[in-house]
């Protein structure tokens, strides 16, 4: 089971949530995150543990409960924000026994510059 599950709201005003089993409703063989219609989110958040943060594509805004901050100074409305999502797992083994399972969400956006840059701001919930 997942700590944080994910939600999109899509240009249109209709959305998508992520299920507690990660499991795709289209491939069962796949996560949630192939059903999502990448190109166009509007707004990605990960609820969970008694928080909700997230990013607005279109103007690379993050928020945590509510509220609105930048990391970002210059403005982005000339950019096609793409939205960037992962988990990393970390498993500490002992003598062949797993000691420790922890996982970190990291949620963002990215675009490329007028010089052909990979500009990158991402978001990390431990």
């Amino acid at each position: 089971m997942q700590k944080y599950l994910y939600t999109v709201v899509y240009e249109d005003g209709t959305g998508y949530e992520q299920n507690t089993e990660d499991i795709s409703v289209t491939n069962p063989e796949k996560s949630c995150y192939y059903d999502i219609d990448i190109d166009r989110v509007k707004i990605f958040s990960l609820k969970g543990d008694g928080i909700v943060v997230g990013v607005y594509l279109t103007s690379g805004e993050f928020f945590v409960n509510g509220v609105m901050f930048k990391m970002y100074e210059n403005p982005l409305d000339k950019y096609e924000l793409r939205l960037i999502f992962f988990r990393k797992h970390t498993h500490t083994f002992s003598q062949g026994i797993e000691t420790d399972h922890n996982i970190v969400y990291r949620f963002g956006w990215q675009f490329t510059d007028a010089n052909g840059h990979n500009i990158q701001r991402i978001m990390e919930i431990i």
